[in-house]
């Protein structure tokens, strides 16, 4: 518009009027552009803002505590992965302070299992309950004090051992006792890092038991250990009075235990010795 009222005011056709009014025009087109370009910002900001509302809106969290008896039971649990059918109506049931190992081959869903009684994955159907209380309505940090895990290739930070024993949690004197007890006189200048697999799975074991837990879910926690080293963790779990879930090939750890499943066509099946 201003570009247009100098040509008119100044009609002769100076050169210098024809250069003024383009600049003019230009600035006039790149003031626009910016206007629409803050307007789409404005948008995706506006758009963004309500995205993070929705994510602020509370969802459903448990809220309940971990009964005093913890005893575990799962009904009913169905389980799909990757077009496999793992779980179909597997049910267990380990009464409070009990041992419960669970056999079968290798890639059958030991793991699996062990990570739905964790509550790190959600079965496709069935429940699961701690102390006769659904996991979903457990509070999250209760149940992680109470229910410890160890995987079989557990991910353990980097760092000095007995640093990592005692992460995040006032117990460094019981991760030390623990440690010793688990076979590994560690004199503190010892990094992770440099640990044997064997020897990272007890420090992960000492880890879990320095908690204090009342239930402890453990996948293969003596392959590839000597039977001195065994002998120590099983020694070590009965100490330390939690119930025990395990999936294991060992038949140390097998005989060990109170209770033997196997899973088997996705169901588990206990067995009678």
């Amino acid at each position: 518009m201003l570009a247009v009222t100098v040509v008119a005011v100044h009609p002769v056709g100076a050169p210098l009027w024809w250069v003024v009014a383009v600049a003019l025009a230009s600035a006039a087109l790149e003031l626009l552009v910016g206007i629409d370009a803050a307007l789409a910002g404005t948008s995706d900001v506006v758009a963004s803002a309500e995205r993070l509302e929705a994510l602020d809106r509370p969802h459903p969290v448990g809220r309940a505590r971990v009964p005093a008896s913890t005893g575990l039971e799962a009904r009913g649990l169905d389980y799909h992965e990757g077009g496999r059918t793992v779980l179909v109506g597997a049910s267990l049931s380990v009464g409070s302070g009990r041992r419960v190992a669970v056999v079968g081959p290798s890639g059958v869903g030991k793991s699996t299992l062990l990570r739905l009684l964790a509550r790190l994955d959600r079965p496709d159907a069935g429940t699961i309950l701690l102390g006769g209380i659904a996991l979903d309505e457990l509070d999250e940090e209760d149940l992680r004090r109470r229910v410890a895990y160890v995987p079989s290739e557990p991910g353990l930070v980097a760092g000095y051992a007995r640093d990592v024993v005692a992460l995040g949690r006032p117990v460094a004197e019981t991760g030390v006792r623990l440690l010793g007890e688990l076979g590994l006189a560690l004199s503190g200048t010892e990094r992770v890092e440099g640990l044997s697999r064997g020897e990272a799975a007890r420090v992960a074991l000492a880890r879990a038991l320095a908690g204090g837990p009342d239930l402890v879910i453990l996948d293969e926690p003596t392959a590839g250990l000597d039977p001195g080293a065994t002998a120590r963790v099983l020694e070590a779990l009965a100490r330390s009075g939690a119930g025990v879930v395990v999936a294991t090939h060992d038949p140390v750890v097998v005989g060990w235990c109170d209770d033997v499943v196997e899973l088997r066509d996705g169901r588990l099946e206990p067995l009678s010795r």
